[in-house]
């Protein structure tokens, strides 16, 4: 289960791109707009201050114009306004000639997200080049405040700071800060600061004499933040990533993680965007690894008992996904991993499990299987639509981390390639109140062993709803399935084919009754209460299925004669919000019971009941989620199955999480996480998870966060599969985070 309290590095050195490049040029090009634009103020002005579609208005206590000398002076509470901004002093000097601005005492120059403050601003509005003398830069998005005796721009893209500073954090005393002897900065180029230091409050924490580092907007090549910790698997580790922008579309990050205790694990990371639909990534990691395991090793997971012999170590995954003509759609799916125990060891970090899942769900909205799942599906899939008919067809394959030095490994492995489903809508039959379908399935099961065949399944159906009035609706279908199976190998013999027919048989009714419930006539707001009954019959009959072919789970679906209950309660409430103009409505409950009756007669009483299925949704309160299932078998007098979880976030931001997970007597499971707020400051959290049946702990973890204002400390105790991490977390707002752990 991903942690979610992990932390990782984020952002790297091109945050001083956002920081410098966009501040100073944005301010630079503000403030000389705003004194070389037009304005309305009448004369003496300028022709400079005439003539524009973006009017720009200035008043001053006293303003004056000399035709000869060509200056024009504007003294006493000087307001210049935009609409994209306004700049203020105590005097604005333009001098016509020499095509410059120079403005004096309490300068401001503010913009919609930034605000320029110093106290001497001289631009030359011919070559876009200028001085602003005791600057200070305060930056929205981000926030940053930004300081330097000057600013100096010094060509189109160059520019010069002397005695800079910069930190999120407020007053003049600030918690933290980067302060630096000289900025020497070219747009699309890089920039150089001379004597760099971190500081802590005065104290001089982290120095370098000379900083390089590149100045672009866009995307560029360069070493990422490094991670750097101790773990007792890895040993000492040091893990370095280097970003490489291919070009607007595509990008790579290459990585190189040095363990102590394990070796050097390598791997690549790409990305593409092809047009809007058509994108993919795919990752690979390596590592020859110092230590194997035979079963009895410290290196293995004796919960599991399965050795790991090999050192050569690997995980490849990819996702594309593909536009095609007439609005199709292609997938692939590949995940290939070298030995089951592979994430355990490597789930967390850069391009870990972790990492790898929330990127795919993000990007692609599929994610991929757990840690702990050594059965790797793979698949190329095309889904569309054609004729009225859905399509989707493609292979699926399997790759089994197990038994890596046996040459057989997943030769027993039964692969879909290809298949093609193929259902139809219901369309009418003319003159007639029924409906008619079609579904076809082709299935082709290979294995390298003795498992070859082909599977076809034709199912025409006919369906007649019947609505009687607004009570309750009837709908009944009858569907004649074939089933064929070419063989061309199996256990049993070669080369043969078997048909099954049979045919399907359905009938259901339900009826949805609502109330709704208001204080007063008056009243918008409203409680609407729903109880939906519903009945369902379904008939298939014996069709000798065991004398057929085994393949998959269908192969065997047995002869039906069953009848289902369900009754479904709901509860909604529509609230309008002071000053909204619609309502709206939020789900507070929802209970559902469902019975299922097997009619065989050579069923007892005991058997013929299924469990009872009870499912459970509840948001009772703002921040409050409960959510649950479970089955009662009515022969054990126990449950079958059940899943339970409560969450609460309060309005301070505490959050609770308890989650209990039953599916049989060996998996039987228990996860708890919290987070408390004490005070603005601290927050302490804690996470538990454990196998109840199997009496074993699985992991547990204990931290705290304190967070001033523009800056965090967190510090967690992890264990893990009897492994101890010990993480913490530095994060200075708008610079990101450094973690490590030990």
């Amino acid at each position: 289960m991903a942690d979610p309290n992990r932390q990782t590095f984020k952002n790297h050195n091109r945050l001083y791109i956002s920081l410098i490049t966009r501040i100073l040029s944005r301010i630079f090009v503000l403030a000389v707009l705003a004194v070389a634009g037009p304005s309305e103020a009448g004369d003496p002005i300028p022709e400079l201050f005439k003539g524009s579609s973006q009017p720009l208005q200035l008043s001053a206590d006293e303003m004056q114009y000399d035709a000869k000398t060509g200056q024009f002076i504007a003294s006493g509470h000087v307001k210049v306004n935009h609409e994209n901004f306004q700049l203020v002093s105590d005097i604005l000097r333009y001098d016509q000639k020499m095509e410059m601005i120079h403005a004096v005492g309490n300068v401001v120059v503010e913009s919609e997200s930034n605000v320029l403050k110093g106290s001497e601003m001289i631009l030359h509005i011919k070559d876009e080049t200028g001085v602003i003398s005791d600057g200070k830069i305060y930056m929205n998005d981000p926030w940053f405040v930004i300081t330097a005796e000057k600013f100096q721009k010094t060509g189109e893209n160059t520019f010069e700071a002397e005695n800079i500073g910069v930190t999120s954090c407020e007053g003049e005393n600030p918690d933290w800060r980067i302060t630096g002897k000289r900025l020497d900065l070219t747009i699309e180029g890089y920039g150089t600061i001379r004597h760099a230091m971190f500081r802590i409050k005065n104290a001089p924490v982290l120095y370098t004499p000379y900083f390089l580092f590149p100045a672009k907007r866009k995307r560029q090549s360069g070493f990422l933040v490094p991670r750097i910790g101790h773990s007792g698997r890895k040993g000492i580790y040091f893990d370095i990533p280097f970003f490489w922008a291919v070009n607007d579309h595509s990008d790579a990050t290459f990585y190189l993680n040095a363990m102590t205790r394990r070796g050097v694990k390598a791997g690549v990371e790409c990305r593409y965007k092809l047009s809007r639909f058509s994108q993919g990534a795919f990752m690979f990691d390596y590592l020859k690894d110092d230590k194997t395991d035979g079963g009895s090793s410290e290196w293995g997971y004796g919960h599991d008992e399965l050795p790991r012999l090999n050192d050569d170590r690997y995980w490849f995954r990819m996702k594309h996904d593909q536009a095609l003509p007439g609005e199709f759609i292609a997938g692939i799916d590949i995940d290939i991993m070298s030995d089951q125990d592979y994430l355990r060891d490597f789930s967390g970090g850069y391009n870990g499990l972790e990492d790898t899942r929330s990127y795919f769900e993000k990007t692609f909205s599929r994610g991929i299987d757990d840690e702990d799942a050594y059965i790797r599906e793979n698949r190329f899939n095309v889904s569309g639509g054609l004729f009225g008919h859905g399509v989707h067809s493609g292979i699926k394959w399997y790759d089994d981390a197990r038994d890596l030095e046996s040459d057989g490994r997943g030769e027993d492995m039964i692969h879909k390639a290809p298949y093609i489903t193929i259902k139809g809508i219901k369309r009418p039959i003319a003159g007639s109140p029924l409906f008619f379908s079609t579904e076809f399935l082709y299935d082709r099961f290979y294995s390298e062993t003795e498992r070859r065949a082909h599977r076809l399944d034709i199912a025409p159906m006919l369906t007649l709803p019947l609505k009687f009035d607004k009570y309750f609706t009837v709908e009944s279908s009858v569907a004649a399935r074939e089933r064929i199976w070419f063989i061309d190998k199996t256990v049993e013999g070669d080369n043969k084919q078997e048909n099954r027919e049979t045919f399907e048989y359905s009938i259901g009714a339900f009826s949805e009754l609502y109330k709704v419930y208001t204080a007063n006539s008056s009243d918008e707001n409203q409680t609407i209460h729903t109880i939906r009954p519903q009945i369902d019959y379904t008939y298939v009959p014996d069709s000798g299925e065991d004398d057929f072919p085994y393949f998959d789970p269908s192969d065997r679906a047995g002869k039906v004669n069953e009848l289902a209950f369900s009754l479904e309660n709901g509860l909604r409430i529509w609230e309008k919000s002071p000053g909204a103009l619609n309502i709206a409505g939020r789900k507070t409950l929802r209970f559902k019971l469902s019975q299922s009756v097997d009619l065989e007669d050579d069923k007892n009483e005991s058997n013929r009941f299924k469990p009872l299925e009870i499912e459970l949704g509840a948001a009772p309160a703002e921040g409050v989620v409960v959510s649950g299932d479970a089955g009662w078998s009515h022969d054990k007098g126990e449950f079958a199955f059940g899943n339970v979880l409560f969450g609460f976030k309060s309005a301070r931001g505490d959050n609770y999480l308890l989650e209990y997970r039953y599916s049989d007597n060996l998996n039987e499971y228990l996860t708890a996480a919290a987070s408390l707020k004490l005070g603005r400051r601290i927050t302490v959290k804690g996470g538990y998870e454990c196998n109840i049946a199997k009496d074993r702990e699985i992991r547990n973890m204990l931290g705290f966060d304190y967070v001033s204002g523009c800056w965090s400390i967190g510090l967690a105790h992890t264990r893990e599969d009897d492994d101890h991490k010990y993480e913490f977390v530095i994060s200075l707002t708008g610079l990101g985070e450094i973690s490590g752990s030990q």
